[in-house]
């Protein structure tokens, strides 16, 4: 069996120390699963004129794990390596153009880096049908086993639900579009991909292809777990399993109090925040809602109780109540609204028509996300 730890968008620089962090949880995580290879699949860097400065760090980080390190160029990093340039004896840098073979034991490992120029996959995709049909020249033992695709863009699938883009970098366009179309028929047995920061994995058919996120929180709206994964492939076939890493994460939950429910509201806040404990965690709360039922002193009394039962849980816990309530003028139309409703309710009640209390509750939500709008 052959297990290679799949990761990307490290995007290492001496400005953010947690990065590092990440770097030495990921080398542990390797150490752990007692991988045969790490594969970077682009963005090590953040920078790529940043190489001369980091190269004697990564490259003493590279050889402490003491397994074979494949570095792939990304959009951040491609002009940070070189032929020749010594990031280590087990570190081989996929910079062959269009295309670049190499092995880890009985695995074919195809790489395209990440290209100069606004091209998309498809533009290479003969270059890569060519090399993936043709024996393989990494090794007397390459294409024995398992064959992984690894490549540094934007996947485009029109199938399912976009990826979440963590770092926002595509709002101007696509970095070197991968068709989802152009992957399907590819003989491969995983497409292991790097550019976006939130772990994602997808099936084109039998093909698995995913992303395996940043190890680390790459700027604001980067949220959730990080993780790497794990590639496994042996005579079973390839197996893929997310390994979590033990690295501070973020969380944001944003939650609606129904009038006349919201210290139940509160509680089911408290539940989801049970569950999702996690001493690494940075987790806040935004709660947004009109108060019916309580008082302002009474709900920030309940907040306070489950903010004082749950902070031991997160590394930091924040509940921002800020946005409960209305403006007095907009508190002036729900009052007079929510008095009109119990008119009229009433005056249907005289006639023999009882609305259930759930109407009443119902009408008074609408009307509270309407005057919150």
């Amino acid at each position: 069996m052959t297990r290679i730890l799949h990761t990307a968008d490290l995007h290492l620089t001496e400005d953010h120390p947690e990065r590092w962090d990440a770097l030495e949880a990921l080398l542990g995580a390797a150490r752990d699963h007692a991988v045969d290879a790490l594969l970077v699949a682009g963005d090590l860097l953040d920078r790529g004129g940043d190489h001369a400065a980091l190269r004697p760090r990564l490259r003493a980080a590279f050889e402490s794990l003491d397994v074979p390190v494949l570095l792939l160029p990304g959009n951040h990093d491609r002009t940070a390596y070189r032929p020749g340039q010594d990031w280590g004896p087990r570190t081989t840098l996929l910079l062959g153009e269009p295309v670049q073979e190499a092995a880890v034991e009985a695995v074919r490992v195809v790489a395209v880096p990440f290209p100069a120029g606004e091209i998309g996959f498809g533009h290479l995709r003969r270059n890569v049908e060519e090399r993936l049909s043709a024996p393989s020249g990494a090794g007397s033992d390459a294409g024995a086993g398992a064959t992984l695709l690894v490549l540094h863009g934007t996947l485009i699938d029109a199938s399912a639900p976009r990826i979440q883009d963590e770092s926002r970098s595509d709002e101007a366009g696509p970095y070197f579009p991968v068709r989802s179309d152009d992957l399907r028929a590819l003989r491969a047995d995983y497409v292991a991909l790097g550019h976006y920061h939130q772990h994602a994995l997808r099936r084109l058919g039998g093909l698995p292809v995913a992303y395996a996120g940043s190890p680390s929180p790459v700027g604001p709206h980067a949220l959730g777990p990080r993780s790497a994964i794990l590639v496994e492939t042996g005579p079973g076939g390839l197996q893929l399993q997310p390994v979590h890493l033990p690295v501070p994460w973020r969380a944001r939950i944003e939650r609606w109090l129904n009038p006349f429910e919201e210290r139940a509201g509160l509680e089911a806040v408290a539940a989801e925040l049970e569950e999702a404990a996690d001493p690494l965690c940075d987790m806040r709360v935004r709660i947004d809602g009109i108060l019916a039922g309580v008082s302002e002193t009474d709900l920030r009394e309940t907040a306070d109780r489950v903010r004082a039962r749950l902070v031991p849980s997160f590394a930091k816990l924040e509940l921002d109540l800020a946005s409960v309530g209305l403006d007095p003028a907009r508190a002036d139309l729900f009052r007079d609204f929510r008095r009109r409703l119990e008119a009229r309710l009433k005056a249907d009640r005289a006639q023999g028509l009882v609305r259930s209390e759930t109407v009443e509750r119902r009408a008074l939500e609408l009307a509270a996300r309407a005057l919150k709008v």
